[in-house]
């Protein structure tokens, strides 16, 4: 159901999944700015890997039991305090940001566009950067601080 792109500059979202040094509390997550914290989740079907390097990978995983902590993000596109014409610069920006980040255009990541229906049964398309090709030690609770957190699963939309 998640839908895989191959042309991942033409991809932004105002929904972004992230995984890793990009989480509250860490390294990376200033890069998450203007874009809002939604919550902590849990993702099926992925698995995190450790490379030799100390990197965090998320990886596809033919196990539907396998799941990973994921962090959502959203940025609030429909902000009245900032003229449109800012916003589309500024979702722009955040998700050319990542992408270099992420570095998608030498495809060590690729992007999962993931259908998530939210509490109030609304479906949204969010951004999430995927390793097809990582191997390393497998984190096995899906959790790359190590700490196993009882949080919710993300409802994937059919």
């Amino acid at each position: 159901n998640m839908l895989h792109f191959e042309y991942p500059y033409l991809v932004a979202s105002p929904y972004i999944l992230v995984y890793g040094t990009l989480r509250q509390g860490h390294a990376n997550n200033a890069m998450m700015h203007p874009a809002v914290y939604q919550g902590t989740y849990r993702l099926r079907k992925f698995t995190l890997l450790k490379s030799q390097h100390g990197l965090c990978f998320a990886t596809p995983s033919k196990n539907k039991n396998d799941s990973i902590v994921v962090e959502l993000y959203k940025y609030d596109f429909n902000n009245p305090d900032i003229p449109g014409r800012i916003r589309l610069l500024e979702l722009a920006d955040l998700n050319a940001k990542l992408d270099l980040y992420e570095q998608v255009a030498s495809t060590l990541y690729t992007i999962f566009i993931i259908p998530i229906e939210l509490s109030n049964s609304e479906i949204v398309y969010a951004k999430m950067y995927v390793n097809m090709h990582a191997s390393g030690e497998i984190i096995t609770n899906g959790d790359f601080f190590g700490v196993e957190t009882n949080v919710p699963f993300l409802k994937i939309s059919e």
